[in-house]
Formats: C-alpha cells, structure tokens, sequence
C-alpha cells in the first residue's frame, strides 16, 4: 500500500491507506459497488433471500459469509484480517466503535435512494474515484438517453409494488423509487412525496387502499424467500375485488418484475439491471446509445418471471434442455438460437426426467 487519505463518512473521519486489498462489506449496496469497481470482497454479509442475485454473475462464489446484515459476526470479521470495512450508520451505528478496532471502517449515513452518494463514497475509500466517476459518468449518460427515446412516454405513471409474507408495500422513493425518478417516469398521485429527502420510503397498504396501487403500468415484486408466502399473499391480494377494479389490471398493464435487482441489491449495477429492464419494456423498438453495464453480460437476468397465457413461472437458471411440444414452435426456437429437443405431435410427452 503506497498513500494515506482522510475520507469524511457518516461517523466522522476515518484515515484509509491506499489501496485497500481485503474489503468487508456489511451491506447489499456495499457489495454491489466494490464488484462495480472490480474488487471481489473477502467476506460480506448475507443477501436477504438467502441467494447471491443473478445479476452479480458468480462473482460471490468464494465470498466468506459474514451472517445475517442486521447482525453481521465480528469474529468472522477479525479472521478475515480486511483493510477496510463498509457499511451504513444505518445498519451498523451500534457495533461502529468495534469495527474500527478491526479495521478502517467507513459507513454511509443511509442506504436505498442515497445509493449514488454511497457509491461515490466506497469508491473514495477504495481510492479509486476516477473509475467511480467514469461509472457514474455512464449511468447519467444511459440515463439522458432513455430520457430523450421515451419523449412524451415519460408520462406513463408508473406504480412500485411489492408483496411480502408479512405485509404488502408501495415503494415511493428507496432505491427502486430513485430509479424511476431519474429516469423521468411519472408516478401516480397517491405515490408522489412532497419531500424526498424525508419522505418515508414504503407505504405498507391494508387491502382497503388497493385503489392506490393503480397506474396506468403497476410493476410487482414478489418476495419468496425459502417458500412461496409472498406468492400467497398476492394470490389473497389479487382476488380481491378492489384489484379487479385497477385500471392497470383492466387493461392489461401489470408486470412482474425480479425484485433481485428491482429492490435488494440497492447499488449501481442493480440499478443499471433495472435501467435495462425499463429499456426492454418502455422501448423494444430501440436500444440504449450506450453500452449497458452488466457484470454478467447478455440481456437475461435469473431468476426470471415470465407471463403467459395462464398466469406467471419463475425460470430459476438459464435453459439448457429445450423441448417444444409442437412442431411449430422450433421455429421460433431455431430463431432464436435455440437447438430444442424433437418435437412431439399427436404423441404424449414423457416427464422431463425421462426424457
């Protein structure tokens, strides 16, 4: 390590030796920043979910895992000798004096919509805030450009919503709120703020305010973590005759989208994922000026949510035995560089595993 600086954070001044090799990061955000700066993290906390989201590829593979955010171990933390540790006041205010007993610890005030300065921040630390502001840089660049193809469409309200096992939410600002904010997309009435900066960032809904999911597209979350109680609860909230009576639901304009990077990964690349999510529905027509920001590459993120004919499926990991049931659907198969297995006709199909 060669150089000394002084970075100011949440909790004061903290002095940082430049550059830091072996990072611990005690939140979502953090994590996803010191992969968008190209530094693998030697250890991390847990990702809420209890998986490692699709959209940081396989870069977490070897991570050391810290426990739970709310309650990361310290003891883990000491055997992992780091030279700089991340996190929020937020989180972690009550263990902070502990940490910079281990390490150099740097904590952002907040986490969610502040997630620009945050990263900005972690870049500082990790001295390496040329490449922060070239990222950064980037993300306005995309940003002005989805801006300028969407013209009059920037219109559209567009409604946040997510469905837990324990509660059902609208998100007005966070993380996925400051998304759609910069990318100039309107919101519905009962969603705006009057201040953002204070503003609380959810609303949890009882189903007598259902009325005030409606937009003219309602994007959802579904939060299914280890069972399907979050699918539940939509089912329960989605039979009730107040959904029937959305707008959005009457006309077709209700979406699932991967709450991965939608909501918990809280950083810059999840919000590029989210960016290009935004890109693909809004504007099929066009493509982005700029060249999308992706760890993992390629347009596909998985988990994915699809909707068809008879409701929605979770595709967990990329297809790799494709069989189409009709002969008509190689075609469509075929064009899209897909070998699919024979096609069957007027036969039945056995079960995948015999297959």
């Amino acid at each position: 390590m060669a150089g000394l600086r002084i970075i100011q954070h949440a909790m004061g001044e903290t002095e940082v030796a430049c550059t830091p090799q072996r990072i611990v990061t005690l939140g979502q955000d953090a994590t996803d920043a010191v992969l968008a700066l190209d530094v693998t993290p030697v250890g991390a906390v847990d990702p809420w979910g209890g998986r490692w989201y699709a959209y940081l590829g396989d870069r977490m593979a070897n991570v050391v895992s810290l426990g739970m955010e709310t309650e990361p171990n310290l003891e883990t933390i000491v055997s992992l000798r780091p030279d700089l540790i991340l996190g929020s006041r937020l989180r972690h205010e009550a263990i902070y004096e502990q940490l910079r007993q281990i390490a150099p610890t740097i904590f952002a005030e907040t986490i969610g919509r502040t997630w620009k300065e945050n990263f900005q921040l972690y870049a500082q630390a990790l001295c390496s805030e040329t490449e922060g502001e070239r990222i950064i840089a980037a993300w306005n660049d995309r940003i002005a450009d989805f801006q300028a193809q969407m013209g009059e469409r920037l219109k559209t309200e567009v409604s946040l919503i997510r469905f837990r096992a324990d509660e059902v939410r609208i998100y007005t600002t966070g993380f996925p709120g400051s998304v759609l904010r910069e990318a100039g997309l309107s919101r519905p009435e009962s969603q705006q703020v009057d201040d953002w900066e204070t503003a609380p960032q959810v609303l949890v809904l009882n189903k007598e305010q259902i009325p005030m999911m409606d937009g003219d597209v309602l994007f959802y979350m579904v939060s299914n973590w280890g069972d399907d109680q979050g699918s539940q609860i939509m089912e329960e909230w989605t039979g009730h005759p107040l959904w029937k009576t959305l707008k959005a639901v009457q006309n077709n304009a209700v979406h699932p989208v991967n709450e991965e990077h939608w909501n918990l990964g809280g950083g810059v690349l999840a919000a590029n994922r989210m960016l290009d999510d935004l890109y693909h529905f809004f504007l099929p027509e066009a493509q982005s000026s700029t060249a999308q920001f992706s760890e993992t590459g390629g347009d596909a993120v998985f988990p994915a949510v699809t909707e068809h004919k008879f409701g929605y499926i979770e595709i967990p990991a990329p297809p790799e035995r494709v069989m189409t049931p009709g002969c008509n659907e190689q075609d469509v198969a075929l064009a899209l560089g897909v070998k699919p297995r024979p096609c069957v006709s007027g036969l039945a199909v056995q079960p995948m595993d015999k297959v």
